[in-house]
């Protein structure tokens, strides 16, 4: 019997043992072209922070980082708001604003300035730049629109103009026909409530869908969410007078632009799911073993370790759990690498494959 298949056996027979267990809007209030000297990131509960710092030094930029992500991470309380409704953290002196969620990071204390943000694909020492028109040409600027009640995207598919129920939608079926940086339009699918006045509009049931166009325009920079966002709809139906309350323009200022949630993962929430994977092999069944979700490997990944008996039967092994957003819609998936060992196999009987390697990986359903 192989050295490997021994070290296997030890492991699963202690398993019987063991109990189970934007920031550029931001930068526009500076009037300074001081570019940003990028320093060492930091990792924040196992999250990487990119830091960058004007007029101070690195080791102060990363302290401020450090904290200021310490806090957001782990839901703090803001200190304050600004006028026009931006929230703010105080951190060792510093003011710091925040954008995108929290992924993202201003802060300020006289002329020094740290940035800092938790998003890979984008890197604070080139914030430096002021975000306004005579920076970046109008031409040149991505302008993005609200989905519903939180969340913009870029040339959305699917607008739900009632934010409170999300009965009256615009679905651009056959894409946007102009999106630029000062308008957008194209045609669509309106569905809207179609029940008679008499039904309360919390249980109709039966729905228009009506051809329609949709145009946006007059865009604005809103710092609650850290980019250009069109402030104003106009819907047309085509087949007919259409929802009540939409024959005129609706404003969209800033304020209902929210910024979308720092989604993290939680050690807990991470186990849980991954015994709704291990199900499959029976786990809810064992005669002991150990589950532990602990290792972060980011905000919304987290690594797990597992170990368990059923019978003659014994799993040892790694896995991941990680959340994804599509549509704003929360979706966990999951990984997985086993080894499975059949002791009566490798005992007794030596017949067929007493030691298999399982590995998957998909979506958790339920």
């Amino acid at each position: 019997m192989g050295s490997e298949t021994l070290s296997l056996i030890r492991r699963i027979t202690l398993v019987i043992a063991v109990p189970a267990m934007t920031l550029l809007v931001l930068g526009a209030m500076t009037s300074t072209a001081t570019a940003a000297a990028p320093c060492h990131s930091v990792r924040v509960e196992g999250t990487k922070i990119r830091v960058a710092a004007v007029r101070t030094s690195c080791k102060a930029g990363r302290e401020v980082a450090s904290e200021y992500f310490e806090r957001t991470l782990n839901g703090d309380h803001f200190d304050g708001k600004t006028g026009d409704g931006s929230i703010y953290y105080d951190v060792n002196g510093f003011r710091c604003l925040t954008g995108l969620g929290g992924s993202q990071m201003y802060c300020h204390h006289r002329n020094r300035r740290v940035y800092g943000s938790s998003r890979p694909e984008d890197h604070p020492s080139t914030w430096g730049r002021r975000a306004s028109s005579n920076s970046a040409s109008a031409s040149s600027r991505r302008v993005y629109f609200v989905i519903g009640c939180s969340g913009s995207v870029y040339q959305p598919k699917e607008i739900a103009l009632t934010c409170a129920d999300g009965k009256v939608r615009f679905l651009a079926d056959l894409g946007w026909e102009e999106w630029g940086p000062d308008r957008a339009s194209t045609h669509g699918t309106l569905r809207f409530p179609a029940c008679s006045p008499d039904v309360p509009l919390v249980t109709c049931r039966d729905y228009a869908e009506d051809e329609a166009t949709l145009h946006l325009w007059r865009p604005i920079y809103c710092p609650t969410v850290g980019h250009w966002q069109f402030s104003r709809l106009g819907v047309e139906d085509l087949a007919g007078p259409g929802p009540e309350g939409f024959d005129r323009p609706i404003p969209y200022p800033c304020e209902r632009f929210k910024p979308e949630p720092v989604h993290r993962l939680g050690s807990s929430a991470a186990r849980g799911y991954m015994r709704s994977v291990l199900a499959r092999f029976s786990y809810e069944s064992r005669a002991g073993g150990s589950l532990k979700c602990n290792r972060r490997l980011s905000a919304t990944r987290i690594g797990c370790e597992m170990s368990w008996v059923i019978g003659d039967t014994g799993y040892v092994g790694r896995g991941q759990i990680w959340l994804t957003f599509p549509h704003h819609e929360k979706q966990a998936h999951f990984s997985y690498r086993l080894t499975r060992v059949d002791e009566y196999c490798v005992f007794v009987t030596h017949e067929g494959h007493c030691i298999k390697k399982l590995r998957d990986t998909g979506a958790v359903s339920g």
